[in-house]
């Protein structure tokens, strides 16, 4: 499902294509930025981040891999943690 989020994006992308960065903070804590626009699935796997080991968060609202981050976006990747009992 395409957002008016992402129809502008798509504006965006036909004047400015080559200049369009996400920034990404990675989980110790250096910052990355990658060409965009791009899907959160497309930037975990240029990073070699597998989908299940991460949340992803921007602006305090968690991301699933099929949005679409535009220009200036800053994401910041959350290492997932799971445990047990002993």
């Amino acid at each position: 499902m395409v957002t008016e989020k992402d129809q502008r994006i798509g504006e965006k992308m036909s004047h400015h294509t080559r200049y369009i960065k996400v920034r990404v903070v990675l989980p110790d804590g250096k910052v990355k930025e990658i060409e965009g626009p791009r899907e959160v699935k497309a930037i975990l796997r240029r990073l070699n981040i597998l989908e299940n080991t991460v949340l992803v968060v921007r602006d305090e609202e968690l991301l699933t891999p099929d949005r679409l981050l535009e220009a200036g976006d800053t994401i910041e990747l959350i290492p997932v943690i799971s445990g047990g009992l002993n």
